[in-house]
């Protein structure tokens, strides 16, 4: 008896730990296989991240030859190089990460080939804007000679893997929770044989779903985050100025880290120093600091506070110290323009994890501040006469309709100056261009200081100029031309240590509404008065005296 009872035990013992050793293998097994989807998930999140920067990358390319071709600037170039030194990297190792995905590869390569066909574009048109003007490179930008292969196309061509990819993300997703719930279905088993190993074993596997679903939510968590980037890459393309992007930057950077306090700051016209523009949560940071009150700036990388226990803590920071901190350059080809910081009451707000999303954020703040700060300082470029300073003729003609049609809308005056230096070509042969450079600068200098700061005063070409002068009536206008007249008459240029003859000027005045309702009607009087000027023997100032019906 007691031999079979002992048989019995031996048995009922065998049973428990052969049931206990297939549920431990079983559990090894989904253990395994969370393992396995986790890794899928990281794949997937990696595989969209990297598209956005192929997309990012192409339109780089496309913007910086576009600027390239229509101002002529070198800087425009900037993001455009750099653009297609990444271009071949990260196209080869997303398609690495794709390559269990032959659908996916395949989207890729119409992407890869749509992209090559707007990169030779764009190489065509940067080369053909260094061999000639810009003029003779405007229809080849304004014109598209690769249907189908637009910047759009490309965008659809992405969405349509990335829409795939969320999918795929999808799918993974719902494998990982289905694998989830069989390993949880497969504890109960080892219950009736061994409730101390049974019960170790439910331990342990809810200890290691507790895990993996705290990874699923790190992951789902990773994918918001993607996408908030991806948003704010998209939004801070569109903003127009950069107290726009400033906004847009704090605000999402508030949303990235909830319960965080933190500003943007960027480089002050004050030389080595700092303004915040934007803040969120408590002040913690000086309005106006230089650049090596942060280490961040001084480093040219990212700044953790309290980090490893050695890390200084910035001077710029006001106040009792936060629990954590870090501070990120914004910074473009290593040239640091400004910085962003973050603090939090609790430093695991700012693990690594998350300080990598900051780093992100920074990123696109950094290349969407550039290029809008790029664009504004070629375009005052564009609207300013290098040579004079004053306005150029584009500018003119942008701002003398506007001008007029306000003055028309509010039933006000306008009178217009066209100003002549005499005898400039003689000028210039006598004394030469470098002489009649400086008289040119000089009359500059003279204009912006003779007018008001609402009147406008441009070079109309050559040695002519244009003043605009809003509310001002036809006396009043002469008044200011005769001014003006006189004051160059008076002007004492010295070149090379010699002192050049005076500078006389003829002068033609027209009036909004006695000389035209248009620009050209008025800009026409004035020649005209300025022709009679010059006939009546120079150095003078005539109204026109041409009826608005003849004009």
């Amino acid at each position: 008896m007691l031999r079979s009872a002992r048989a019995r035990a031996a048995v009922y013992l065998f049973a428990a730990l052969v049931l206990v050793g297939g549920v431990i293998g079983v559990s090894t097994v989904s253990t395994r296989e969370l393992v396995l989807d986790a890794e899928d998930l990281n794949r997937t999140h990696d595989a969209i991240a990297r598209l956005e920067t192929l997309l990012a990358l192409i339109a780089d390319v496309e913007a910086g030859s576009r600027s390239y071709a229509v101002t002529g600037a070198r800087d425009a170039l900037i993001p455009y190089e750099d653009a297609l030194k990444r271009l071949p990297e990260e196209a080869a190792l997303l398609r690495a990460q794709l390559e269990d995905q032959p659908a996916q590869v395949a989207l890729l390569d119409r992407l890869v080939t749509m992209a090559r066909t707007r990169i030779a574009l764009a190489r065509n048109i940067v080369q053909v804007r260094d061999s000639t003007d810009g003029a003779a490179v405007r229809s080849l930008v304004q014109g598209d000679r690769f249907p189908g292969t637009s910047l759009r196309d490309i965008r659809e061509t992405a969405a349509a893997m990335i829409h795939q990819q969320k999918d795929v993300l999808a799918a993974r997703d719902a494998t990982m929770r289905a694998t989830a719930r069989r390993a949880l279905l497969v504890a109960p088993l080892a219950g009736g044989l061994s409730l101390a190993l049974a019960g170790i074993s439910f331990t342990v596997l809810l200890r290691e779903i507790g895990v993996r679903r705290r990874a699923v939510a790190l992951n789902q968590r990773r994918l918001h985050d993607i996408e908030a980037l991806a948003n704010m890459s998209h939004y801070l393309q569109a903003c127009k100025t950069v107290e726009e992007a400033h906004a847009y930057a704090v605000h999402v950077l508030e949303e990235l880290f909830p319960g965080s306090s933190g500003s943007v700051s960027v480089a002050a016209p004050a030389p080595d120093t700092l303004e915040t523009v934007g803040r969120w949560g408590a002040p913690g940071v000086l309005r106006a600091f230089s650049f090596d009150d942060c280490w961040g700036l001084r480093r040219s990388s990212e700044h953790a506070w309290p980090g490893d226990g050695t890390a200084p803590s910035c001077a710029h920071v006001t106040g009792e110290l936060p629990a954590a901190y870090v501070c990120l350059p914004l910074q473009v080809q290593s040239k640091a323009f400004g910085v962003i910081h973050i603090a939090a009451p609790d430093p695991a707000t700012l693990d690594p994890a998350r300080r990598a999303v900051a780093a992100g954020a920074a990123e696109q703040v950094s290349l969407a501040l550039a290029n809008l700060q790029l664009r504004d300082r070629l375009r005052r470029e564009s609207l300013r006469d290098p040579l004079t300073g004053v306005h150029n003729r584009r500018f003119l003609d942008e701002a003398l309709p506007r001008e007029l049609a306000l003055a028309q809308r509010r039933g006000r005056t306008l009178s217009v100056a066209l100003i002549d230096a005499d005898h400039f070509k003689n000028f210039n042969d006598r004394h030469g261009h470098e002489a009649g450079d400086q008289v040119l600068r000089a009359l500059g200098e003279l204009l912006r200081d003779r007018f008001r700061g609402t009147d406008l005063v441009c070079r109309y070409g050559g040695e002519e100029f244009v003043i605009v002068l809003p509310d001002a009536a036809l006396d009043d206008a002469l008044e200011c031309a005769e001014d003006v007249r006189r004051a160059a008459k008076a002007m004492t240029i010295v070149v090379s240590g010699r002192e050049l003859p005076p500078v006389t000027l003829s002068i033609g005045v027209a009036s909004f509404p006695e000389h035209g309702n248009s620009p050209a009607r008025l800009l026409r009087a004035a020649d005209m008065a300025l022709y009679a000027a010059k006939s009546a023997g120079r150095d003078r100032v005539l109204a026109a005296d041409c009826p608005t019906g003849v004009l």
